[in-house]
């Protein structure tokens, strides 16, 4: 009975906003970097002057920033592939694996107190997260509004981010129910 299945939910790195915002950013300073570099001239804009361009004497040389632009761009896809956490609920475990780290985390339904759903404040600003432990309490986060956190007896907290809150919590209280 536990290797049945009931829900699966994989997050990828590359859907962290943050590190989308991040990424993005530096590769359009990449990309005006570039094309500073095929417009060397000053330019005065209302407040702010923007000298010449300060290797002008290389020819080419703003290419490299094009293509460090364009490297950034498909690494960022790449990102969305490769997953961070795997998160498998069985009818007597709840398990937490990730891509990039040999560890794995057991939550066992027994020991479950209690489920609550949190909003996450400031999503853009939430850095990925697994296995991450604070004054008694685990963070596994990569995206997402809402937060399940989940008390065990023995005083234990776990924050998971998951896109279906509401539909896990349902899920795992029936089954605390089912196993009482």
């Amino acid at each position: 009975m536990s290797n049945y299945l009931l829900y699966e939910e994989k997050q990828y790195i590359g859907q962290n906003r943050k590190g989308q915002i991040i990424r993005l950013i530096f590769a359009m300073l990449c990309f005006i970097a570039y094309y500073w570099s095929e417009n060397p001239k000053p330019v005065k804009i209302i407040i702010i002057k923007i000298g010449s361009y300060p290797i002008q004497h290389m020819p080419h040389s703003g290419t490299i920033f094009f293509w460090l632009g364009c490297f950034i761009l498909i690494i960022s896809l790449v990102f969305n592939f490769i997953y961070h956490f795997h998160l498998q609920i069985y009818p007597d475990k709840i398990h937490i694996k990730g891509q990039l780290t040999s560890k794995e985390v057991f939550i066992y339904i027994k020991d479950i107190q209690n489920i609550t759903i949190k909003k996450v404040r400031h999503p853009l600003l939430k850095s990925i997260r697994f296995n991450l432990q604070k004054k008694n309490k685990r963070y596994f986060y990569t995206f997402g509004k809402n937060v399940l956190e989940i008390t065990l007896k023995n005083g234990e907290k776990y924050s998971i981010s998951t896109s279906n809150a509401q539909l896990i919590k349902h899920l795992l209280s029936e089954l605390i129910q089912n196993n009482h």
